[in-house]
């Protein structure tokens, strides 16, 4: 049986190429890469949590060597300030002093926002062009 070319955007011309002629990666990772590659140029780009370009795909593309995954961890930190008196000092004023804050650390907060950035290594970018090459002839 002979594969027929495929039709359409870009991506999924290069994708088709990889899944189904060169047998290289599954059709689900090979559009992942290819969107990742042509649409959005390499990236960097944010990875979603479902969908055609979900963090699930990009694993896989991962362990493949054929993208690089990026993490940045956001926490709102608030500090922890403690205040040294003397009671002598309180004794003698009768208030508080303005300053002696002493930091002693952070607090963290119970929100925290994990956001996952993908890039093609060049491996990956080689592929993509080399899929797109050749269905072009």
């Amino acid at each position: 049986m002979t594969s027929r070319g495929a039709a359409g955007a870009p991506a999924y011309v290069a994708a088709h190429r990889i899944a189904v002629v060169d047998r290289r990666l599954p059709f689900e990772q090979a559009y992942c890469l290819a969107r990742l590659v042509i649409d959005h140029a390499g990236g960097p780009f944010v990875a979603e949590r479902a969908g055609v370009m979900s963090f699930a795909v990009f694993k896989l593309l991962a362990a493949e060597d054929l993208v690089s995954v990026t993490t940045e961890l956001n926490d709102n930190l608030r500090p922890r300030v403690e205040l040294t008196i003397s009671k002598l000092f309180v004794e003698k004023l009768g208030m508080t002093p303005p300053v002696g804050l002493r930091r002693t650390g952070y607090i963290t907060s119970s929100r925290r926002k994990i956001t996952r950035y993908v890039e093609a290594t060049e491996q990956g970018a080689d592929l993509v062009v080399a899929a797109v090459r050749a269905a072009g002839k």
